[in-house]
Formats: C-alpha cells, sequence, structure tokens
C-alpha cells in the first residue's frame, strides 16, 4: 500500500512538472497539512462543484468490517451507513454567486476537497455484479457522473467490494480558517444495488 502512495505521488509530480503547476504543502490554521496543486478552479454552479469529485489519489483500500451478503442474482439490496471515509484531492476554488447560499464570498478563493464515503461487502458470485439503483438521493456522487450514484470496485486479492461516493467539502477559507461546509451534506447514507449477471459468458 506505501508503494501505491509512492507511485501516486511521482506520477503527481511528473504530471504536474509538465504542466507548469507547482505542488506546495500548507498548515491550515488547525494544524491540518494540505497539498495542493497552485491554480484556481472556478465552479459556476452548485451542481458543477457537487458533480466534480475526485477519487484519484484515494489509494487507502483499508479493510474495515465486511458486510457479508448472501447474493442472488436479480435480487435488491439495502444496507444504510459507511464503513470508512477519507478525505482526498485538495484544491483552491472560486464559486459563483450561489455560494453565497452558504455564508460565503463569490470573490474569494476557498480550499476544497473530496469526502470519499465507502461501505465494504462481500464480492458478488463469479458472473454476476452490483448494479446501483437509480434515483438514489441519499448518495454522493462518482468522478464523470453528474446525478447521484456509487461505484463498485472489486478487490482482486481478497473476497469483498468496496462501494464508493463522494460529497464535495469547502474546508477553509482564503485566510486557512476551518468552515467545513459539505455538498450535498450527506448526514445518511443508504446504498440500494442489484445483483445481476455481468453479460460475459
Amino acid at each position: 500500500m506505501k508503494l501505491n502512495i509512492l507511485i501516486s505521488f511521482v506520477i503527481v509530480i511528473l504530471v504536474s512538472c509538465e504542466s507548469g503547476d507547482v505542488i506546495t504543502t500548507l498548515t491550515m490554521k488547525d494544524g491540518r497539512a494540505i497539498t495542493i496543486v497552485n491554480g484556481v478552479k472556478y465552479y459556476p454552479s452548485v451542481n458543477d462543484f457537487k458533480s466534480s469529485v475526485s477519487f484519484t489519489f484515494d489509494s487507502a483500500n483499508d479493510k474495515g468490517s465486511v458486510d457479508t451478503i448472501s447474493y442472488r442474482s436479480g435480487e435488491r439490496y439495502k444496507i444504510k451507513g459507511y464503513s470508512s471515509d477519507t478525505i482526498v484531492a485538495w484544491e483552491i476554488a472560486k464559486f459563483g454567486n450561489w455560494i453565497e447560499k452558504y455564508g460565503l464570498k463569490a470573490d474569494q478563493n476557498y480550499y476544497v476537497c473530496t469526502r470519499i464515503f465507502k461501505q465494504y461487502v462481500s464480492r458478488p458470485p463469479e458472473g454476476t455484479m452490483i448494479v446501483p439503483a437509480l434515483h438514489n438521493d441519499s448518495m454522493g456522487y462518482c468522478p464523470g457522473i453528474n446525478y447521484p450514484t456509487f461505484t463498485a470496485d472489486y478487490n482482486k486479492d481478497s473476497k469483498f467490494a468496496i462501494l464508493k461516493t463522494g460529497e464535495r467539502v469547502i474546508g477553509y477559507d482564503s485566510d486557512r480558517n476551518g468552515i467545513f461546509h459539505y455538498i450535498p451534506n450527506l448526514t445518511k447514507i443508504t446504498w440500494k444495488f442489484s445483483v445481476q449477471d455481468d453479460g460475459w459468458e
């Protein structure tokens, strides 16, 4: 796992150097050290911000408790809560006027990140896969998808799957004071899914 983290860090450095970006580590007033790539990302709408979650720097497939499920193809399942969460991918952002709803200012920089929620479940049987339910409002977002959902990653070295969803966090203001607004603010998470044939024969 340490090797994966090191490789990810080296890749970030190489990509950043090629694009002219500079990686900086900053210490916030609460003592948290964050690593960012210099540059400011603009989010004109709340939907742009919500759907811009990043799972890129999540290398932690930490082994928490795994929910064991007796899967049957075609059946539906529902799990409440989550096994673990982690904060990744800090960046500097500015927002459109929509941010005033949160008591913040559109013309200021903020330090933002992604909070990834994970649920560990047993892997479905060979030849089947976990399919997220549509219209699940108790979910966050996934990279490249502009509606609430989750992904299912399968750990090849063990018999569990990792369900992931994410929300955005406005963590600090331009003076590095903690403010921590969570968008969409997932106070309750329910993983709704079915198990279906994967289509391979």
